[in-house]
């Protein structure tokens, strides 16, 4: 006679098969010890498949019961081994065991608590870290310095990298080349908390700062030019303003007001000659010498449709000029 017994094995204890129906023999054991089940059939053996039920002890001291949702799903206890130390039923991962390589989650994790890495942590559409071949963000792990890179994988070569760093007590938006060798520096906060802001520092390169609200600032700002189809409402307007004697000068794009001394020998003032749309100029005669004059010229561009503007030669005559983008014009 074949004896067959089914033996699964929880925390809590040991399950046992019972086979049915009892066609056949077999030995079951339903939590009170091996015993024959059904007559024998011809050579002892099982010439067709049982069913199983499953007996179940909720604790050590129980009974065996059929298995049902109360008592097929204790709660497990016992020392935790391998990856995992401590005891059932709240085991801790072991450290240790925690070396390198990429654990690949397909859903979401959460956590209530705080997640502390030692080294760059990246978020991308896929599993390859973030970088400029693969658009995502990374966070980089830095002595002294805290940076966020930002990957954009379609842009052309080199331009595919911003960041927000801080470091040496500044806080700038920049951008990097892709072997992040090289940076370009758009906007940059200087100082802290403490010791107040210090200084802000833009670059607009070669296009323009475009704002379309309101601007205010209670310090000083300081640009080569300023262009504006609004209104500018300020408490004091600081340009550049300078005196020049020598007999052939040029302005620049941050000259304002030019005071011209011809005492010693008459004087010609060339225009910028790449000078910016709504640019004022204000040519102002200061000596008293009615021989030598006072002469502003286009420098290549045109003045009410002239080569220059009339000579000055009374003291303190003036002529002032704007330019349009294509012609300079008095008024």
């Amino acid at each position: 006679m074949k004896r067959l017994a089914l033996f699964l094995f929880l925390a809590t204890g040991t399950l046992f098969a019972q086979l049915n129906p009892p066609k056949y023999s077999a030995y079951v054991n339903p939590g009170t010890g091996w015993a024959p089940w059904g007559a024998a059939a011809a050579g002892g053996g099982i010439s067709q498949p049982p069913s199983i039920a499953l007996y179940c002890k909720a604790s050590a001291s129980a009974p065996w019961t059929p298995c049902t949702g109360a008592n097929g799903s204790a709660t497990p206890s016992g020392p935790a081994g391998g990856d995992l130390a401590g005891t059932y039923p709240n085991p801790t991962v072991v450290t240790s065991h925690i070396t390198s390589g990429t654990a690949a989650f397909t859903g979401t994790v959460s956590t209530t608590g705080n997640i502390n890495v030692q080294g760059n942590v990246s978020s991308a559409a896929n599993t390859t870290p973030a970088s400029p071949t693969n658009s995502g963000v990374l966070l980089v792990a830095t002595p002294n310095i805290a940076n966020l890179q930002m990957f954009d994988a379609t842009r052309t070569v080199n331009n595919r990298t911003a960041e927000w760093i801080f470091f040496s007590g500044a806080a700038a938006l920049r951008f990097a080349n892709d072997a992040h060798s090289a940076v370009l520096n758009p906007f940059t906060v200087f100082g802290g908390q403490a010791g107040g802001i210090t200084g802000i520092a833009s670059n607009s390169g070669s296009g323009a700062w475009q704002h379309t609200g309101l601007f205010l600032a209670t310090g000083t700002v300081t640009a080569s030019s300023f262009n504006t189809t609004g209104t500018v409402a300020t408490n004091a307007i600081a340009s550049g303003i300078r005196a020049v004697t020598v007999a052939t000068d040029t302005a620049t794009v941050t000259d304002h007001t030019i005071l011209c001394n011809a005492s010693a020998n008459p004087v010609a003032e060339q225009l910028p000659s790449a000078p910016t749309r709504g640019q004022m100029v204000i040519f102002k005669k200061i000596d008293s010498t009615v021989a030598n004059s006072c002469t502003l010229q286009g420098n290549g561009l045109q003045i009410d449709g002239q080569a220059s503007a009339p000579p000055i030669t009374a003291q303190f005559a003036l002529v002032r000029v704007q330019f349009d983008g294509t012609t300079w014009w008095t008024w």
